[in-house]
């Protein structure tokens, strides 16, 4: 989550519709927004953003639109472990 107050991204989570019952994790860049590091790096524009990094560290899947459903990511995420 971009927003820069923490208040709105704890009320989203809050209500149960950012989150899964495998524990999905959920993350905010607080008061940074879209000055926070890692949307720097990662160049992001717009969110939700899909990154999949492997064990080494190294970014597998970045934003690819043929993974978005939940039975081919939890596939291509379970390769990657």
């Amino acid at each position: 989550n971009v927003d820069k107050k923490i208040s709105i991204w704890q009320q989203a989570i809050s209500t149960g519709l950012y989150t899964s019952p495998d524990k999905a994790i959920n993350l905010t860049t607080g008061p940074s927004g879209m000055r926070h590091p890692i949307v720097q790096d990662f160049a992001l524009s717009g969110m939700p953003c899909l990154i999949l990094i492997n064990k080494a560290g190294n970014v597998e899947y970045f934003n690819t639109s043929n993974i978005r459903e939940a039975k081919e990511l939890s596939k291509v995420i379970n390769g990657l472990l």
